[in-house]
C-alpha cells in the first residue's frame, strides 16, 4: 500500500508536471510500473546501506538543494522558473554525491587555491549523520 502510494505520488507530481497533457489513466499505468522500481530502491537501501545511505542522506539535504530554489519563489520579481530550480537541485545532489563517493576534499578539487581554502571541510554537513 505504501509502495503504491509513493508510486502514485511520484507519477502524478513528476509526470504531470513534465507533460501537462497526461491523462489519469496514463498516470495510473506509470504508477503501476514505478512500484517495482521503488521496491528495488527500498531493498537496496536496506540491504546495502553503506552504498545507498550516505549519498541519499547527503543528496537530499533540504538546506543544500531545495531551499535556494524555494526561497527565490517568494520574491515578487521571480527570476527562477521550475526548470531552473530542478536543475539546481540536480546539481546539488550530483555535487554532494560526487564528494561523498570519491572522498574528495577542497584541496583535491581546487589545488590551485590558497592553503586556507584547501583546508576547508567540504563534508561539514555530514556531521549530523555520523
Amino acid at each position: 500500500m505504501i509502495l503504491m502510494a509513493a508510486a502514485a505520488l511520484l507519477a502524478k507530481n513528476v509526470n504531470q508536471v513534465l507533460k501537462s497533457s497526461v491523462t489519469d489513466a496514463q498516470v495510473s499505468s506509470t504508477a503501476r510500473y514505478l512500484v517495482p522500481i521503488i521496491a528495488l530502491g527500498c531493498l537496496l537501501y536496506v540491504q546495502w546501506p553503506q552504498y545507498t545511505c550516505n549519498p541519499a542522506m547527503n543528496g537530499v539535504q533540504p538546506c543544500y538543494t531545495v531551499i535556494p530554489g524555494l526561497s527565490v519563489q517568494f520574491d515578487e520579481n521571480n527570476f527562477v522558473n521550475k526548470q531552473g530550480a530542478i536543475a539546481g537541485i540536480a546539481a546539488g545532489v550530483a555535487a554532494v554525491s560526487y564528494v561523498t563517493i570519491t572522498g574528495s576534499t577542497a584541496g583535491t578539487i581546487f589545488p590551485f587555491l590558497p592553503q586556507a581554502i584547501q583546508d576547508f571541510n567540504v563534508g561539514y554537513h555530514r556531521l549530523d549523520h555520523q
